[in-house]
């Protein structure tokens, strides 16, 4: 018997093997021969998140053809449906691959992402808490990319159902709703969101629109649906009471003195909600849980 125990397996083997399946991979674009070779590889254990770490690597490398991009990540999502290896890898790999992005790669990273959630390897949550921080815009781009797969009407259920906070995956000088609504906007999304947009579009229209004016338009632009949710009346009631107590500054500026300036713009808040009354009132007149 030999005494001397073998050699663990390094991980220079690891990667070679690795780019080997992968070569495979891409000249004969089998992913049921990829998973055959890569069970034969067997790989220790503990070298399994190493393996697939240097995949993702070397699959991002050979992205600039996107239908390596795509054969690979079908190869990927076989493996975890196979078993061979699992959720934690994948997702592991990927937050590597998120950390050491220096060179700014993020429409192939959303590819991923998006395949991962496609996938089950990771869900709507696992994802935006994986490209929280310095890895914008890649949440974005990856359910725009989701959008063209799925339709609409199941992106926004799945995603409604995630509860994911948009506005946490801002970068944090540039976390606040105006800047949401641009980013939805530029990505196509704006739809997961309605409320978010009719809030910008209600302080547009307070610029230049009166009271009657204003009741007009929300008659005019604002689908049924929305009158009696809770959030479209409190977007609505914020969106007023900001008008009217920036007008009623406005209004004050003029004067001279403190105590003036102070009591001239209670007087002109009192003037302009008396104005809007009207437009708020239709909307709580029914509903005593929103009186308060």
């Amino acid at each position: 018997q030999n005494a001397v125990s073998k050699k663990g397996t390094t991980r220079e083997e690891v990667f070679a093997k690795v780019e080997t399946i992968l070569d495979a991979l891409l000249s004969k674009e089998s992913t049921n021969e990829a998973l055959e070779q890569w069970k034969d590889a067997s790989f220790p254990n503990a070298m399994t998140q190493t393996a697939v770490n240097h995949l993702y690597k070397v699959m991002l490398e050979k992205a600039k053809d996107k239908s390596n991009l795509d054969l690979v990540l079908a190869f990927v999502a076989q493996m975890a449906k196979d078993g061979v290896v699992n959720n934690v890898h994948c997702n592991e790999a990927f937050m590597k691959m998120l950390n050491s992005n220096s060179n700014n790669n993020f429409e192939d990273l959303a590819v991923v992402a998006a395949s991962a959630i496609a996938e089950k390897i990771a869900d709507f949550s696992e994802m935006a808490e994986q490209t929280k921080g310095n890895s914008y815009p890649v949440y974005f781009l990856a359910l725009k990319k989701l959008l063209t797969d799925w339709s609409r009407e199941r992106l926004q259920e799945a995603f409604d159902e995630s509860e994911v906070k948009l506005l946490d995956l801002l970068p944090e000088p540039e976390k606040n709703e105006s800047v949401l609504v641009k980013v939805l906007a530029e990505h196509e999304l704006s739809f997961l969101m309605p409320l978010l947009s009719l809030k910008d579009d209600m302080e547009s229209q307070l610029v230049s629109a009166d009271a009657t004016a204003f009741a007009a338009w929300i008659g005019d632009n604002v689908e049924a649906k929305y009158h009696g949710n809770p959030d479209f009346i409190m977007a609505l009631f914020q969106v007023v009471f900001k008008h009217i107590v920036d007008k009623a500054k406005e209004t004050s500026a003029s004067e001279t003195e403190d105590s003036n300036k102070a009591g001239r713009a209670v007087e002109a808040e009192k003037e302009l909600l008396d104005k809007f009354r009207h437009v708020l009132k239709p909307f709580i007149a029914d509903k005593p849980k929103l009186q308060l």
